[in-house]
């Protein structure tokens, strides 16, 4: 995916500091090509930015001032909705995994299962 990343070279700037393009990619193990939204944000415009570096581009000057995130899609919508929709559900699993420790196990499953479904609308 990194490879991919470093061949880019036509982004759409969409906002202060985001730049945004989409490839299709077929990876050996895949049935077909599938379409892979790339978001890169400058670090020095947006320093709390999601994503990461390339790791294996580390003294690249370009590279090393962007953090980059995929989304593999079938969606048909633009790149930026694409972007958009699903940028805000990454963090949502991670949630999940703290809701699901052992300390919040309240000796029940039904008191569980409410104080979990209470948690994740709060």
């Amino acid at each position: 995916m990194q490879h991919l990343i470093d061949r880019q070279d036509f982004w759409v700037g969409i906002d202060e500091g985001i730049e945004i393009c989409d490839k299709f990619y077929q990876a050996k193990t895949w049935e077909k090509p599938r379409r892979i939204v790339i978001v890169r944000q400058k670090t020095a415009q947006r320093p709390k930015a999601a994503g990461r570096t390339l790791s294996i581009f580390p003294e690249d000057e370009i590279h090393r001032n962007y953090r980059y995130s995929t989304y593999i899609t079938i969606q048909q919508q633009s790149a930026t909705d694409v972007w958009r929709t699903y940028r805000n559900r990454g963090d949502a699993e991670n949630r999940i995994k703290e809701l699901k420790a052992e300390s919040f196990n309240l000796k029940g499953f039904f008191p569980t299962e409410a104080a979990l479904i209470f948690s994740m609308i709060a």
